[in-house]
């Protein structure tokens, strides 16, 4: 157990592998690193534990929040569970914030406005997730390394695909968007070294309601509002 009492940051690349908790004392004001974590090596990490009073972040169930609970700063490791589903009171994901985790599902909710850069960054359990209406950039490495990433359900609102978003997601072979294939083109997919391939060859439906009577390929929910059904072509 690492305790930050008396520190007031903490920085960069600040735990070992082996350590399993953190004690955020009160006194911390600012946990921050550049491009990656302060969390980064800290792949034995299972519980986060924050102070009470602490004014500037809390603790719910192992995980860090921002104080007010808008933010989910960072998912340990290593912690136990296959699943995990966003609190609804959360409404930003932080850089990092389920870098490393062994989840192979991360269930968003409605409410979540911005998923910063690098959210989902080496999830390499991470099988299949739906990005929630209303989110309309998908920025820089989000999703990259995400190995085991199988299928995406993407929203119409989406406007910007940054660079290597979805960089070397290898097994990702299903794209489910919510717009039509007009909307799909006006999307700003940057294609740097190739990068925005790993998201534009994958197979893409386009999302319709009621069952299509044009050819194409289209998809909807099942009737459990989650689950992505393909519609059938008729021979």
């Amino acid at each position: 157990i690492i305790v930050t009492e008396g520190d007031t940051s903490i920085v960069g690349s600040a735990f070992p592998n082996s350590i399993e908790t953190v004690v955020v004392s009160a006194s911390v004001s600012n946990i921050y690193a550049t491009d990656t974590t302060c969390f980064f090596n800290a792949k034995q990490l299972q519980s986060i534990i924050v102070a009470d009073d602490n004014p500037y972040f809390q603790s719910i169930d192992g995980v860090l929040y921002s104080k007010d609970g808008k933010t989910l700063i960072h998912y340990p490791q290593a912690k136990a569970g296959a699943s995990f589903t966003v609190p609804q009171h959360v409404t930003t994901l932080a850089k990092n914030c389920f870098r490393y985790t062994t989840l192979e599902e991360i269930v968003l909710h409605s409410g979540i406005v911005l998923i910063e850069s690098r959210a989902f960054i080496y999830a390499n359990q991470l099988k299949s997730i739906i990005v929630p209406d209303g989110i309309t950039t998908i920025g820089e490495y989000t999703f990259d390394s995400c190995s085991s990433l199988q299928s995406i359900v993407l929203p119409a609102s989406l406007t910007v695909v940054e660079w290597s978003a979805f960089g070397y997601c290898d097994q990702l072979t299903t794209v489910y968007y919510k717009g039509t294939e007009e909307s799909w083109a006006n999307i700003a997919i940057d294609n740097e070294s190739n990068r925005g391939d790993y998201l534009t060859n994958p197979t893409r439906y386009y999302y319709s309601e009621e069952e299509p009577t044009e050819e194409g390929d289209y998809w909807h929910y099942d009737t459990d509002g989650v689950t992505p059904v393909v519609w059938s072509k008729e021979e």
